[in-house]
């Protein structure tokens, strides 16, 4: 036990430590070392422990970088959810973007459609009058004659078609070159307008008319259907072309009421019929519309049934009206025949024959910019000698066009 003191004695150094001895004062009295290591052995005397285990520490490390990671992880869910919100955002805007683009583009191609219509149905109106020129029409460019394949569009409100075939072949202008381009032609001659001839036409000299088209007409188009590049046979169909459209277009200008009869009889019998609708459908896949022509027709075909759709709202009222009248005792007749006054009913047929005019300009409008404007001189013969045995019905056509953008739409 001695050796053991001394050796804690020397590892201490307690026997040079000052501190152990107050100042000023004697010695302290002497230390028992002994009882100072049992204590030790006994455990009464414990060291400070640590501040924590080791494993715990272990453990709060983990738990330090798990925290770090998870605020890691949060900052970089919050940036993607952020980006996320800005992509969609950005393809919001887009979306609205291409939205109006297509919306501009719309009314555009409206307004450019509506400056067509009416400078068609103003160009109709003084034929119709006799005040104004009837050849050229005004969409076909007259100063080009002596240019080489000049366009007819000078300006947006021309129709776009080649107007002198100068600088094309006749294969390639009965392609391009509308009916109503046809009739301004240099290189075609035509005779004068006798206009009380075409207001007195009848329903079987427009027929014979329309059938010497067809039968002079049908050996061309066969033969440019067989070889493209047949020059002479396009030549012809060029000339048969116009003369066909001078008539067609007076007839439908001057006898309006012929020409409608004319579409509900039957060529070979001359019957009073009604075609099957699917006869249209052929005609039209025949034509090999292209989608400028398609969305042309379709956008005249909403404006002529926003027309019709307000004649018929108002011819429901007239025959309201009518039906009232009719059903009056024979009191009120006697007093107003003794009155000498205009009936009611006298008003109303009035207003019938307006309404019954402006249907006849709606199906005039229809006609005028499917074969003046937008049908190619080979698609007009085409729709012609197709048709057989009817008469070609401008309405029932885009009409037919129409319902095939729809259809396709629905699909």
């Amino acid at each position: 036990m001695a050796v053991a003191a001394a050796s804690v004695f020397d590892a201490l150094h307690l026997n040079n430590n000052n501190f152990l001895k107050p100042d000023g004062s004697g010695e302290l009295p002497p230390i028992d070392y002994e009882d100072l290591l049992s204590l030790f052995a006994e455990g009464a005397v414990q060291f400070p422990a640590p501040s924590q285990p080791v494993s715990q520490a272990k453990r709060t490390d983990v738990k330090s970088v798990r925290d770090a990671s998870k605020r890691v992880r949060d900052t970089t869910k919050n940036k993607t959810e952020q980006l996320k919100e800005l992509e969609a955002l950005a393809a919001e805007k887009g979306a609205e973007l291409e939205r109006l683009a297509a919306e501009n583009a719309n009314m555009k191609f409206k307004q450019r459609l509506l400056e067509r219509v009416v400078q068609m149905q103003d160009h109709q109106l003084k034929l119709m009058r006799g005040t104004g020129e009837e050849l050229p029409q005004p969409w076909c460019d007259a100063q080009a004659r002596s240019a080489a394949a000049t366009t007819c569009a000078a300006d947006s409100s021309r129709c776009g078609m080649p107007y002198h075939a100068g600088g094309l072949t006749a294969a390639a202008a009965v392609r391009v070159m509308t009916p109503g381009c046809l009739l301004a032609s240099p290189d075609v001659t035509l005779p004068p307008l006798d206009r009380e001839r075409f207001r007195s036409l009848g329903k079987s000299k427009l027929l014979e008319g329309w059938k010497h088209f067809l039968s002079e007409v049908s050996a061309p188009l066969l033969s440019l259907e067989t070889n493209p590049e047949d020059e002479e046979a396009a030549g012809r169909l060029r000339q048969l072309a116009a003369e066909a459209t001078f008539m067609f277009k007076h007839a439908s200008l001057l006898a309006p009421d012929t020409v409608m009869l004319a579409t509900e009889t039957n060529l070979e019998t001359e019957e009073l019929a009604h075609p099957d609708p699917s006869l249209w459908r052929i005609v039209v896949r025949s034509l090999e519309l292209s989608p400028q022509q398609v969305a042309d027709l379709r956008a005249v075909w909403g404006l002529f049934r926003g027309i019709m759709g307000g004649l018929m709202a108002e011819r429901r009222r007239v025959n309201e009206k009518l039906a009232a009248g009719l059903h009056g005792p024979a009191a009120d007749v006697a007093v107003a025949m003794a009155q000498l006054t205009v009936s009611p009913e006298c008003e109303v047929l009035q207003t019938l024959q307006r309404n019954l005019r402006r249907e006849k300009s709606a199906h005039l409008l229809l006609r005028g910019f499917l074969f003046g404007q937008t049908l190619s001189a080979l698609q007009f013969v085409k729709m012609a000698v197709y048709s057989w045995p009817w008469f070609p019905d401008a309405t029932a056509l885009v009409a037919t066009v129409a319902e095939g953008v729809d259809e396709a739409t629905s699909a």
